[in-house]
């Protein structure tokens, strides 16, 4: 073992992580990013370690960074706050011994601090200590065999291995992965090169919205273990997040709608998490993006502090650093699994009795026809508060409708019993939801009803007259829910689809009056992933759009006989990160949006210009706006002079942005990176 030191700190110690990139000639200069999460502005300087020059981070732990160097088998520890080095022995790895993970027992400054290096497609663990002069092999595949991990039938060849090692408290936990399913496991080293193994708990079933790509991540914080899950729609484009923490009592896995004082902090090869200033907030990067993106469990919204930071064309992932700051913090990162008291906005503010009798004073036909068909639905709920009297008068059942020329953007909050709702582009208000709809996801939403679902259980449910119908779901998990026709016909028609990577398309169909799901099987031979890309009806068929490829699907639905096809190829070569689909004015468009929305085009689509070249290119909408999001999105006719607008769920503040097609341009005050975008949610058209 060789310590060098330098003579000077490099860098300030900070209480949050940097986020360092690697770029220039050969990956030898790092731009450092720090005061991410707050409360200062995001600070950026470049400069050259040459201490991190040809080596790949392969943790970071107490204040220390594990370095590889491939080309030399070269090991080394880096210690963050002033880059001091410790030489560790050498290791010579063939291509089929590719790392997959590696963790500090404990830290550098301790004598017994071991290194962990686990390997992705051998059942082994490379160890060394501080004092060691070479790594000894831990073997552990005799001890898996026998054991029946999965009863899947899609079980992967090869040795299992364990992978994204975390140690918490005095135990490494790790995942192992068979068939599709992932088991968690407790490890503990015997010496002199043995190992105790314990299969503890699965890991969570995914729901029916998870997708191809889906990434799972395990991380420490403060004495717990959590478990990160993103799935993914498209290139870059984010479906939902959801955070689990161990109970270590009944070793269950519960999910959390919220975390207090501390963030966590992603990338590709190992996580962190520290007290922070912006508390439940995920930081991550996304694939072949060099922007910062958060993920905030409170509103589940995604937004990006951090845009490109003006990189060169060759830049490799970037890494989290968190160097060791001497201020100690208190252990104030306590749960909260528990709902705060939230109520619904028409039992705020109520009057006094001495205001309320003197607004009886005003006669009833200048309040019904002078006053309230004057106020915005906002102030419309907000009068009904005011007392008895005005509720009769501005009744329930006239603002479900008939104030709503133009669709509602309705957010969930995960696992509350209310639900947020936008109107007027810049005026929110609090709903309240039945208990039912507690925890689930938005699928759907159309007719002035929107389709909800949660594990087995479908759910519509109409939020002006507050009905509900429920089902379950048919066996197999279900990609996409929607409905033909209003729900409160007598002929409406229940549809849940599922695409089998290159295999089949299934469809579930629950036609009037039938108490199960009748199942269609298409096979095709083509990749197709509209995940969370909802469906347009359009001449008597229904129409999907790849989230990943950008190619077009149609769906048609008989009595007896389904069909499925591709109609068309993605209108654009450029690389896009949100697709869209929508009707608008008897023709069907697609709206693409370049990375970080950098870009948006929309097109036409002619079937007659065959399959390579259906889509032409739109300048003009005339007076129509557009409303899109995941689920339906829909076009509205505007007043003169007011069309050509593009309204997405997204805020800056209290108001949606929106992009003008006739100025090229996004229509707000300020960055695009100060915005935030809602992920479960949708518009909801009144009918």
């Amino acid at each position: 073992m060789q310590i060098s030191r330098r003579k000077r700190s490099v860098v300030r110690p900070s209480p949050c992580p940097w986020l360092v990139y690697y770029h220039g000639k050969g990956y030898k200069d790092q731009t450092f990013c720090y005061n991410i999460s707050g409360p200062l502005p995001v600070k950026i300087y470049r400069q050259k370690i040459p201490v991190l020059h040809d080596k790949k981070v392969l943790s970071c732990s107490y204040g220390w960074l594990v370095l590889y160097d491939d080309k030399r088998n070269r090991f080394s520890l880096c210690n963050s706050s002033n880059f001091d080095i410790i030489r560790l022995p050498s290791l010579e790895l063939s291509r089929e011994n590719e790392i997959d993970s590696c963790i500090l027992s404990s830290s550098p400054n301790t004598p017994n601090c071991k290194i962990l290096l686990f390997l992705k497609n051998i059942p082994s663990i490379m160890r060394c200590g501080l004092s060691d002069e070479e790594w000894s092999e831990i073997r552990y595949g005799n001890q898996l065999k026998g054991i029946e991990l999965s009863t899947r039938d899609d079980i992967i060849n090869g040795p299992l291995c364990f992978s994204q090692p975390v140690i918490c408290g005095d135990k490494i936990y790790a995942k192992l992965c068979e068939g599709g399913c992932s088991f968690l496991w407790s490890i503990e080293i015997v010496e002199p090169v043995g190992m105790a193994l314990c299969r503890l708990k699965n890991f969570p079933e995914r729901d029916h919205l998870c997708s191809y790509r889906a990434q799972e991540y395990m991380v420490e914080s403060q004495g717990e273990l959590f478990s990160i899950f993103f799935m993914w729609g498209g290139l870059g484009d984010i479906l939902k997040i959801e955070m689990r923490r161990l109970n270590f009592d009944s070793m269950d896995w519960e999910t959390l709608e919220r975390i207090k004082s501390r963030s966590f902090f992603i990338c590709r090869d190992y996580c962190l998490s520290c007290v922070a200033s912006e508390s439940g907030c995920i930081y991550f990067i996304k694939s072949e993006d060099p922007s910062l993106y958060c993920y905030n469990m409170e509103d589940e919204s995604l937004s990006e502090p951090l845009p490109c930071p003006n990189l060169p064309t060759q830049w490799l992932s970037p890494i989290w650093i968190l160097p060791q700051a001497p201020i100690r913090h208190n252990k104030t990162g306590s749960l909260d699994l528990k709902e705060n008291a939230q109520h619904d906005l028409g039992k705020k503010g109520s009057s006094s009795s001495d205001e309320e009798t003197q607004s009886y004073d005003l006669p009833s036909d200048l309040l019904q026809h002078e006053i309230i068909k004057r106020l915005t639905p906002v102030d419309y709920l907000n009068l009904r508060t005011v007392g008895r009297i005005y509720r009769q008068v501005a009744s329930r059942e006239k603002w479900r409708t008939a104030l709503f020329s133009y669709p509602l953007l309705m957010n969930t909050f995960r696992n509350q019993s209310h639900c947020s709702v936008t109107i007027s582009l810049n005026q929110n208000f609090l709903m309240k939801i039945p208990n039912s709809l507690k925890d689930t996801t938005i699928c759907y939403s159309n007719h002035g009803w929107v389709l909800m679902s949660r594990k087995d259980i479908v759910h519509l449910y109409n939020p002006f007259t507050k009905d509900v119908t429920s089902y379950t779901c048919p066996l197999e998990p279900q990609e996409s829910f929607f409905f033909a026709s209003k729900p409160s016909c007598s002929d409406y028609i229940l549809i849940g689809i599922s695409f089998f990577y290159r295999l089949m398309v299934v469809v579930n169909v629950r036609y009037p009056g039938a108490n199960i799901w009748t199942r269609h099987v298409l096979v095709t031979n083509c990749n197709f992933n509209p995940k969370g890309n909802a469906p347009v009806f359009f001449q008597d068929a229904y129409y999907y759009l790849d989230r990943q490829n950008g190619f077009l699907g149609k769906l048609k639905l008989g009595k007896r006989k389904c069909t499925w096809e591709f109609v068309a190829k993605r209108p654009c070569k450029r690389t896009f990160q949100h697709n869209f689909l929508v009707e608008c004015d008897g023709e069907l468009l697609s709206v693409f949006l370049g990375r970080a929305e950098r870009w948006v085009g929309v097109y036409k689509f002619n079937q007659r210009l065959g399959f390579r070249r259906a889509w032409e290119r739109v300048r003009s909408m005339s007076n129509y706006n557009l409303y899109l999001s995941q689920s339906p999105s829909f076009s509205i006719a505007a007043s003169p002079g007011g069309g050509n607008k593009l309204y997405f769920p997204r805020f800056r503040g209290c108001g949606i942005v929106f992009y003008s097609l006739e100025t090229g341009k996004w229509q707000f005050f300020g960055r695009l990176n100060d915005t935030k975008l809602l992920l479960d949610s949708c518009w909801i058209k009144p009918s």
